[in-house]
């Protein structure tokens, strides 16, 4: 079994220097060709990140820190499962047609500062460190995926992380009353989760052996799309970045075209040909497709997207959800509560005209995390915005109330559900006087009470 020498990690730490100049001049070269790369993928250093600016979602995936105590061996599985990520992701991910996935190499053993840090990377891609060389465009979407491999006793965990934005947009969502007056009356919520924690796997040491095999077979470029083909690796040199358009697919094969080199070859991705089917262990895989799906739906619909429709990104994006949550029926809930909102929002049409199913998925997403105060909100909001055509209005204007501060009680200072209740009272407040659960005097002292809470929240 291979494990890392001294000597390659003292010859890994020289050539990070030479890595700079080598970033410097792949990234020129990114400027001029990555505005038409439709996929495309890479492998670069934690301290300088490559992204792909004409791409309507990068996606970043680094490696997989090893746990306090493990051996290099351990270490350097973690690294690698990261590019078995990528390619694999590559391949699926394809159909959203404006994609890059970039796998980052950390800075190697010895090194002062912690290796592959998910914020420093954030702050790099998003243009927020000075001197970052290249960062995501305002709107264009990230997805950050990262994770552990950890050790309790004699059993081994493999966790994932997940992180998405888009860059410099809020992801809100807002319902409007069909009978509103004033713009004013308007309800308005934020999708609850954007960092994910999914739930651990327990792995084998006959797995972390199946990941380094895995590894050496897929991490190689062959001139055709055959395993019996010539191969040269894909890697050179971990410090080196890499970075490759994708031409053409044929089933679990890419081919593609080096960026700086310009070589061209056949890579392929970890299906069900290999020891070590990465979508079968790793359901979580399957959230990361519908992140990007929701991403691209989000950008289609502001008119900036790609030539997916905002129709077609957001049938992908929901059945990659779905398929999570059936991977995952039995665990991750908060997971799983997210992956039903984003279902939600992506199901909602632009008039709201047909809201029986978003509201049923927040509702079930509310149940599933019920700590969540603006999982909550969207699950009220949507309800006050239709209120109230039951047999019973006063019940149900109560039970709306209730809802809205009961998720106040678990966050007291969200401005959205302050703003929302104000909302809603003045909905109340402008309707002729019936069968409601408050009368005019009451509405207005209600008013008056949540109006010096929204007001005190905006000197904070």
């Amino acid at each position: 079994m291979r494990t890392l020498s001294r000597y390659t990690i003292i010859s890994q730490r020289a050539c990070i220097m030479r890595s700079r100049f080598l970033a410097s001049v792949l990234l020129v070269l990114l400027a001029a060709s990555s505005g038409q790369l439709a996929r495309a993928g890479g492998v670069a250093p934690c301290e300088e990140p490559i992204v792909f600016e004409g791409s309507a979602v990068n996606v970043l995936v680094l490696p997989y820190a090893a746990g306090v105590g493990f051996d290099e061996r351990v270490t350097a599985v973690g690294t690698r499962l990261g590019l078995l990520i990528q390619q694999d992701s590559l391949i699926r991910l394809a159909k959203y047609s404006s994609i890059a996935v970039v796998d980052l190499v950390p800075r190697l053993a010895g090194q002062t500062q912690r290796p592959c840090s998910p914020a420093t990377v954030l702050g790099m891609v998003l243009g927020r460190t000075p001197g970052a060389p290249r960062h995501i465009q305002p709107g264009k979407g990230v997805v950050l995926v990262w994770g552990s491999i950890y050790q309790e006793k004699d059993d081994i965990y493999i966790q994932t992380f997940a992180r998405f934005l888009r860059n410099g947009e809020t992801e809100t969502i807002t319902a409007t009353p069909p009978d509103a007056k004033s713009n004013t009356i308007r309800f308005t919520g934020n999708v609850p989760w954007q960092s994910f924690a999914f739930e651990p796997h327990r792995v084998t040491q006959a797995d972390l052996d199946n990941i380094e095999k895995t590894y050496e077979q897929l991490a190689r470029l062959h001139t055709q799309a055959s395993d019996s083909a010539p191969a040269t690796p894909l890697l050179r040199d971990p410090a080196v970045p890499v970075a490759y358009q994708v031409l053409e697919i044929k089933g679990e094969w890419m081919r593609v075209k080096e960026l700086y080199f310009g070589k061209e070859g056949w890579l392929r991705s970890s299906g069900s040909n290999t020891k070590w089917p990465l979508l079968d262990r790793m359901p979580e895989l399957n959230f990361i497709d519908g992140l990007v799906g929701y991403l691209q739906y989000k950008e289609a619909l502001a008119g900036k997207g790609p030539q997916v429709s905002a129709k077609t990104a957001a049938m992908l994006g929901s059945d990659a959800f779905q398929r999570y949550e059936r991977g995952a029926a039995s665990s991750a809930p908060e997971a799983r509560a997210a992956s039903m909102s984003l279902r939600a929002v992506m199901m909602l049409d632009p008039q709201q005209a047909n809201l029986s199913g978003p509201v049923e998925l927040f509702s079930q997403s509310a149940t599933l995390a019920p700590q969540s105060a603006e999982a909550r909100n969207l699950q009220t909001m949507f309800r006050a915005a239709r209120c109230c055509a039951s047999s019973d209005p006063a019940k149900e204007e109560q039970a709306i109330v209730a809802n809205f501060l009961g998720a106040l009680s678990l966050d007291p200072g969200n401005r959205n559900l302050v703003a929302n209740l104000e909302s809603f009272y003045s909905l109340l407040a402008s309707r002729p006087d019936g069968q409601h659960a408050f009368d005019t005097n009451e509405l207005s002292k209600r008013l008056v009470q949540v109006r010096d809470v929204k007001a005190h929240l905006k000197q904070e």
